[in-house]
């Protein structure tokens, strides 16, 4: 099933996304700490927006996803939300001083950091894999595509703690 025409990209896009948002999740809290001077409790805060724009990411994927691509091609959607990813995180790198200063303002980028990498995985966990079964005429094999993806990216997330 990996090497099932498509499934592979997904998997190991899967794996990364993975990797990137559980480093993310587990080192915010230190960053805040460590680099921008915030105590234990307001990094604890200011780190818990990403789950919250996790939350609306994740519903809102759904609903981007059928609007915009109007049920078909969800991999556009996909990349909508990278380009969102990409922008929040540009965020953070150019304005650590603004970071350090303003914990609204880390709030709004940790939010947006998560609503986008959470939209992200939900699209790439289920409606891309859907697609592209359906594209492949193998719904069948959603089940196996599904777990190969979903194991794939589990990878990335265990990884995630040797290799940052």
């Amino acid at each position: 099933t990996l090497f099932r025409s498509g499934v592979f990209g997904i998997a190991f896009s899967y794996f990364f996304h993975k990797l990137v948002r559980y480093s993310l999740m587990f080192w915010l809290p230190y960053l805040f700490t460590t680099e921008l001077g915030y105590d234990t409790t307001t990094a604890g805060i200011v780190a818990s927006a990403l789950d919250v724009g996790g939350i609306l990411g994740t519903i809102s994927s759904g609903y981007v996803s059928d609007w915009y691509a109007r049920g078909q091609r969800r991999a556009t959607s996909v990349l909508f939300f990278v380009v969102g990813m990409v922008l929040s995180v540009l965020m953070v790198a150019v304005n650590k001083d603004r970071l350090a200063a303003s914990h609204s303002f880390a709030v709004l980028v940790s939010f947006l950091v998560g609503f986008n990498s959470f939209a992200i995985d939900s699209l790439m966990s289920s409606t891309l894999q859907q697609d592209l079964a359906e594209r492949q005429r193998v719904s069948a094999n959603i089940g196996d595509i599904s777990g190969v993806v979903g194991g794939v990216g589990t990878a990335g997330s265990i990884l995630q703690g040797v290799l940052t």
